[in-house]
């Protein structure tokens, strides 16, 4: 008696509308015949193939179709004549849908580049898919296998939408100013990866440090000799730029022919005058003797590193995010003596680098 199991595995997967079957035989047929029921709308119809390799194979476009998520019962058997043995029902699934048309752009902070693509999803954009591996590369397109294998894997996590909403993802960590080749595929939780997508460029952001100043003229009026004020108001630094920065600060004094100068504490014709960064406004005696501004720039400082330009480190100006503002307020120390009574008009410069 002709006798034939099935095999001892059966692995079926959609892609797109077409099936791939794997089989792996302990022993198996060298000739079979297949048939496959679809499940569709609750009722089942007959499909049927015969191939003679053994191995892998795809069936021919038409042989077996589907759409969305599908179950099959399978059927092998000796071509001639024998007893068949009919698998249980078997589970499809299709693949995570290509990419095609993603897109590259420099992103908005140092070293950052922004991907956006319509979410592909799973099983036939059914479902929502696993997440994405995302590569990229300085030297070439990623936009086949070999490509893909040499590229460098993102570490980044992602959460996809559900499919065909937009994607846009901000890729960080790359070199400055570099232009990278991007590619994606999606996973499904069955662990099904989509093909390559395209692979449009774009170059990672470059760091540019920027400042704004608000309520930068203030008058302090007339004032006796040997007097201190802490100005009732104060600048606003606005960092601008896309990373952190620091801050200096210098002083001139630009009334022309003036017997004064600054130094860091008052004298005959000498005046000081002392900055800190704060929330609000400090008391006369708040200040130290390291908040003097200088001609020559001096850079701010926590209070661990001395103090500079700061009255309790709530406000500093290092390590300044984006987009953040600070207060600059001023203590004035007039000369301890004068040999002029003329209006002074002083200068102070905040000078931001990136920190």
């Amino acid at each position: 008696m002709n006798h034939r199991v099935a095999p001892r595995e059966l692995r079926i997967w959609l892609r797109r509308l077409l099936l791939g079957i794997a089989l792996a035989f302990g022993s198996g047929p060298a000739n079979r015949d297949l048939s496959a029921m679809e499940l569709s709308g609750g009722v089942f119809r007959e499909k049927r193939g015969y191939y003679s390799s053994v191995g892998s194979t795809r069936p021919a476009a038409g042989a077996f179709r589907s759409t969305g998520f599908t179950s099959y019962a399978s059927r092998f058997a000796q071509s001639s004549s024998g007893f068949n043995h009919q698998s249980g029902l078997i589970p499809t699934y299709e693949y995570p849908r290509r990419v095609p048309d993603m897109t590259a752009a420099t992103g908005a902070f140092p070293g950052e580049a922004n991907l956006q693509f319509p979410a592909p999803g799973a099983s036939g954009n059914e479902f929502t898919a696993k997440n994405y591996d995302i590569r990229y590369s300085t030297e070439m397109p990623v936009n086949n296998e070999t490509a893909w294998q040499q590229a460098v894997a993102s570490t980044q996590a992602w959460n996809p939408q559900a499919p065909n909403n937009t994607e846009t993802l901000t890729l960080g960590g790359l070199l400055e100013g570099v232009t990278y080749y991007f590619a994606v595929r999606a996973k499904d939780h069955n662990g099904n990866r989509a093909e390559v997508s395209n692979s449009p460029s774009a170059a990672s952001q470059v760091a540019g440090v920027a400042i704004s100043i608000s309520g930068a003229d203030y008058d302090f009026g007339t004032f006796t000799q040997v007097t201190s004020s802490v100005a009732a108001a104060s600048p606003l630094v606005l960092n601008t730029g896309n990373a952190a920065a620091k801050y200096s600060l210098h002083i001139t004094t630009s009334t022309a022919g003036t017997p004064w100068t600054v130094a860091a504490s008052p004298g005959a014709d000498v005046l000081a005058v002392q900055a800190a960064f704060h929330p609000t406004r400090p008391a006369d005696g708040d200040y130290g003797f390291e908040d003097a501004i200088l001609m020559t720039p001096q850079w701010s400082q926590t209070t661990a590193d001395g103090g500079r330009y700061t009255i309790d480190g709530s406000q500093t100006g290092v390590n300044v995010a984006t987009g953040t503002v600070r207060n600059v307020w001023m203590r004035l120390l007039t000369p301890l003596s004068t040999s002029t009574t003329d209006q002074q008009d002083l200068t102070v410069t905040v000078t931001a680098e990136r920190q």
